[in-house]
């Protein structure tokens, strides 16, 4: 039974009871806080019970939530694709941070498929192999660009490039829908970008 789809679709739909709608938007907008609080804490965001850090409170309730889509599914690797650029924001905050001073765990996103915690001591140490596989080479590319040039949009640049490659390719794994769902999601961040740097070239606004 908890492996048909009837079942896992089922449980998906009460997972849309606690969607935000357009409507709730606007009474958050209203409330002061306390009450803005309480309200999201009513629709499952239980994080503000525990933090009054939003961006704490909210990584909280995204990780509930695929911690009970994991449970209607007979291999967990299929989401995999939606946890990839968690990871590579991951990767890039640790850098920075080991390159430049401090650990900015504020910064850092969950769900991931590996432990943001995790990131600093490999990384300070080199060693590479102490990494998930998919992430020893861009670790260690990462690294060189900070250390020889010190320049983090570059870094963002390469790790961007490299994030997109892996989440096609774990596309490609997960079957048809995903695939096709990870093609669409490069194409739109690559015309993000291509928007992006037109309107910093000089000349052009």
């Amino acid at each position: 039974m908890k492996d048909s789809f009837a079942f896992a679709a089922g449980g998906v739909r009460a997972l849309e009871n606690s969607l935000l709608t357009r409507a709730f938007f606007f009474t958050l907008a209203d409330a002061d806080e306390g009450e803005r609080r309480r309200l999201l804490a009513d629709r499952g965001f239980t994080g503000f019970e525990k933090s009054a850090d939003p961006d704490e409170a909210l990584s909280g309730r995204m990780e509930a939530v695929y911690e009970e889509l994991l449970t209607y599914l007979p291999d967990g690797s299929i989401l995999d694709f939606c946890l990839l650029p968690n990871d590579y924001h991951n990767l890039k905050v640790a850098l920075k941070g080991l390159i430049r001073g401090g650990e900015r765990k504020s910064l850092y996103r969950r769900p991931a498929l590996y432990d943001p915690a995790l990131l600093r001591e490999p990384l300070s140490a080199k060693d590479w192999d102490a990494l998930p596989p998919f992430l020893r080479e861009d670790a260690r590319e990462g690294y060189e660009i900070l250390t020889q040039t010190g320049n983090g949009q570059q870094l963002d640049l390469e790790l961007d490039r490299r994030c997109l490659l892996a989440v096609l390719e774990a596309g490609k794994k997960a079957g048809d829908l995903a695939r096709a769902y990870t093609e669409k999601f490069v194409l739109y961040t690559d015309l993000r970008v291509a928007l992006r740097l037109s309107r910093q070239t000089p000349g052009r606004r």
